[in-house]
């Protein structure tokens, strides 16, 4: 009787874990980055997130460069000159999530 509770306890805690909402590729790259990092993410996520892929800026953010985690449906793009990483729907060429910075998948 006495080693039920502690396997129910440890159950129960699987349980409540298993069953927590995953959070959005944007809310973990929003909390990935320290509090100076802040603006220019924001800045980021409203310049790209949601929009086609920036080819035209390619002067000005550099040439990208592909990275892990590219497959069939997602492009994983660094932009060296910009310093940010874009993840991006292929079938759509719309942006999905922003990182700053050099970010592999």
């Amino acid at each position: 009787m006495n080693i039920i509770k502690p396997l129910l306890m440890i159950g129960l805690l699987f349980m409540t874990s298993a069953c927590e909402e995953p959070k959005s590729s944007n809310e973990k790259a929003a909390s990935e980055h320290q509090p100076e990092d802040a603006s220019k993410y924001r800045e980021l996520v409203n310049l790209y997130v949601g929009k086609t892929v920036p080819y035209s800026q390619y002067n000005e953010i550099g040439q990208p460069k592909t990275l892990s985690g590219t497959n069939n449906s997602q492009w994983v793009a660094y932009f060296p000159k910009a310093n940010f990483t874009i993840v991006t729907n292929k079938k759509t060429d719309k942006v999905r999530t922003v990182y700053i910075g050099k970010h592999e998948l």
